[in-house]
């Protein structure tokens, strides 16, 4: 346990504004990620969601300032000095059992922007899953994560912090739905993924109608057009149509504007009437440009602040009792760590009792079995086997009597 470190970027602490230089798309992770193992790393879980940036590591190496350093220059090998000095001054770590509480914590929506929301234990299971799928994480990530996804749907079903839930798509859809009449609007979507595609059933749900949707993958905008009764295209065609909006929303995972100001040129509305733009990517899909010199009433994830600050007053009240079940889950999980640790110590004492059997059979005792009948053979066997498979099994049992005994004291 004293090897595991929580490494965070959040809202809280650099802003959302910031927190987009440290954003990586999928496409990219594995590359950026499988050098940590060169540093000392043994294995790691990297998230990033609209509100952090996160990597979960284990490594035998103290987490001080100076291997921070390495950590961030590793995964930003491109980042300058005045952003990787943002980054180890702000960042907020954790080390130990307080990491497993800290993991818990994310996983219940507790260190979110928007407390309460449930989306992001399905982005914890992502980022695991993907991880794993480069092989950068192993048996003690596979354990944290299954302890992780029971802790946050034990919050999610004995507490009532997300009553009434309340996501960044809500927070997004209640502030558009004030700016704009969604059954008579023209809406072009930028982005097919999990975000543009939950805000674009909640209008529909509501009468919005009227969709353009573009996507890099041609296959996925088409999917969710045939869904939304809308239009798809391919993202790179996008300059090159005139589409009629007064409605913009966008949401992808690119690492540069997808719309700066020779962009949105290309693409802006035939009238001066202002446009109602929703732009939840992290870092922004909208250049600051575009936003300062059209007529658009813009809509990000550090816009909506003052409306998770109001969801987060409603739910103050059931945290103590969600921290109390993180505190029992983190408990639990350090005695599962124990004996896990108790049975890879002893993953080898099946084969060293093997040996020692086939070494008394062939070797040590093989004269004297020579002249032994079938029948008293084939009870020594049955002698031999019992004896092999207690001597298999007690080492373990006494191992685990005893951390019974050391957490009753």
């Amino acid at each position: 346990m004293e090897s595991l470190h929580a490494i965070a970027l959040t809202h809280q602490n650099i802003g959302v504004d910031q927190l987009g230089e440290f954003h990586i798309s999928e496409e990219f992770q594995q590359s950026r990620l499988t050098p940590l193992k060169a540093i000392g790393i043994d294995e790691v879980i990297f998230l990033t969601t609209c509100n952090r940036v996160e990597l979960l590591i284990r490594s035998n190496k103290p987490l001080d300032r100076d291997f921070l350093t390495k950590v961030f220059q590793c995964v930003y090998p491109k980042l300058g000095y005045e952003k990787l000095d943002l980054a180890v001054n702000n960042a907020t770590t954790y080390s130990n059992l307080e990491a497993v509480f800290h993991w818990f914590r994310v996983a219940s929506s507790l260190d979110s922007l928007v407390i309460g929301e449930r989306e992001i234990l399905g982005q914890m299971r992502d980022a695991y899953n993907l991880c794993k799928s480069f092989k950068l994480n192993g048996d003690f990530m596979r354990i944290l994560m299954k302890k992780t996804i029971e802790t946050g749907k034990l919050i999610y079903t004995e507490t009532e912090i997300s009553n009434s839930p309340v996501s960044v798509v809500n927070l997004a859809y209640k502030k558009l739905e004030s700016l704009a009449n969604l059954k008579d609007s023209k809406i072009l979507v930028i982005g097919a993924g999990k975000t543009n595609t939950a805000l674009i059933r909640k209008m529909k749900k509501h009468g919005a109608s009227d969709f353009t949707i573009f996507n890099r993958t041609l296959s996925k905008a088409e999917k969710l057009a045939e869904n939304c009764g809308g239009k798809a295209y391919d993202l790179n065609t996008l300059g090159t149509k005139k589409i009629d909006f007064n409605v913009l929303i966008t949401c992808t995972g690119c690492e540069h504007h997808i719309l700066d100001h020779a962009m949105y040129e290309n693409i802006k509305p035939k009238t001066n009437e202002s446009t109602v733009i929703v732009d939840l990517a992290i870092p922004n899909d909208v250049s600051e440009k575009v936003r300062t010199s059209y007529p658009v009433q813009y809509i990000s994830v550090d816009g909506l602040r003052e409306l998770a600050a109001k969801n987060m007053d409603k739910r103050r009240a059931h945290l103590s009792h969600c921290e109390e079940i993180i505190a029992a889950q983190v408990h639990t999980f350090r005695e599962l760590d124990k004996i896990r640790q108790v049975e890879i110590a002893m993953r080898t004492v099946p084969e060293q009792v093997k040996e020692i059997k086939r070494k008394a059979l062939e070797e040590v005792f093989a004269k004297d079995l020579e002249g032994m009948d079938v029948t008293s053979k084939q009870v020594l066997d049955k002698v031999v086997q019992y004896m092999e498979k207690k001597y298999m099994s007690t080492p373990m049992l006494m191992a685990k009597e005893i951390l019974l005994k050391e957490n009753i004291r």
